[in-house]
């Protein structure tokens, strides 16, 4: 059965999750934009290309590439491990302070 997800569903998945958590907020000037919170500001940008680029301090320390999902499940599985890389991201930057 032929799939019509593609990428952008899977970001519209990411960006519900950043809604829910407390330490990554929306920017307040660009929609494509997230900033985390803490000790380490990370900005997480939702590229044109859709995929997703995660930047400390103006250099990008991270790009995760999105994938058009072959079902709904496939899309949330696809979603909660950008999550975990975003994290994971957080926690590197975080331990380099």
């Amino acid at each position: 059965m032929p799939s019509n997800l593609n990428r952008n569903h899977v970001l519209k998945l990411v960006e519900e999750q950043f809604t829910n958590r407390e330490n990554i907020k929306k920017s307040q000037y660009c929609d494509q934009v997230y900033h985390t919170t803490g000790k380490v500001g990370l900005s997480i940008l939702i590229t044109e290309n859709e995929n997703i680029s995660v930047f400390h301090k103006g250099e990008v320390v991270e790009t995760i590439l999105v994938i058009p999902p072959s079902s709904e499940d496939r899309a949330k599985y696809q979603a909660s491990r950008i999550m975990d890389k975003i994290d994971l991201v957080i926690e590197k930057e975080a331990a380099a302070i």
